[in-house]
C-alpha cells in the first residue's frame, strides 16, 4: 500500500480534472505507507535531540514491531538507526523488550476475558449487573 500526497485542498477528482499527468506524478511518488508513517512522525522533530530521538523510536517502533516480514522489519530499524543516530543494536534490543511486553498484555487481557466469561454467561447475573447499571441506587438496598 502506498500514499500519494495530494495538494492542499484538492481530492483526487480534483487533480484528475485539472491535469491527468498531474496525478500520474503523485501516483509515481507514493510512498509505501510505512515510509509516510516514518516521514510524517520524525517531521517537526529534532533528531539531534535526545527527547526528540525518543519520541521517533517510541512512535515507530510499534509500527514496525507488528511486521511480520523480518526482512521488512530489519529495513525500517535499520532506517529509523540512521535517522535517529540511535545504535541498531539498541534499537533492536528496545524491539524485543517491547514485543515481549505486547505479548504479556495481550496474556493479561486472555486471562482477565476468561475470568469474566462465566460470570457473563449466567442470565442471572447479567440481569443484576444490567439492573445495578441503570439503577445505582438499588446498590445501598440491604437484603
Amino acid at each position: 500500500m502506498k500514499v500519494a500526497v495530494l495538494p492542499e485542498g484538492k481530492d483526487p477528482d480534483d487533480v484528475i480534472r485539472e491535469n491527468n499527468g498531474t496525478w500520474q506524478q503523485l501516483l509515481d511518488e507514493a510512498l509505501p505507507v510505512v515510509d509516510y508513517t516514518i516521514r510524517m512522525v520524525t517531521t517537526g522533530l529534532d533528531l539531534t535531540k535526545a527527547g526528540d530521538k525518543s519520541l521517533a523510536v517510541n512512535r515507530l517502533l510499534p509500527i514496525i514491531a507488528v511486521m511480520k516480514d523480518y526482512v521488512r522489519r530489519d529495513h525500517y530499524l535499520v532506517e529509523l538507526s540512521r535517522l535517529t543516530g540511535v545504535n541498531y543494536s539498541n534499537l533492536e534490543a528496545a524491539l524485543k523488550q517491547y514485543q515481549s511486553e505486547s505479548k504479556a498484555r495481550q496474556t493479561k487481557r486472555a486471562e482477565v476475558a476468561r475470568s469474566v466469561q462465566p460470570l457473563l454467561s449466567r442470565p442471572i447475573e447479567k440481569e443484576c449487573l444490567a439492573l445495578l447499571l441503570q439503577h445505582p441506587e438499588l446498590k445501598n438496598i440491604d437484603s
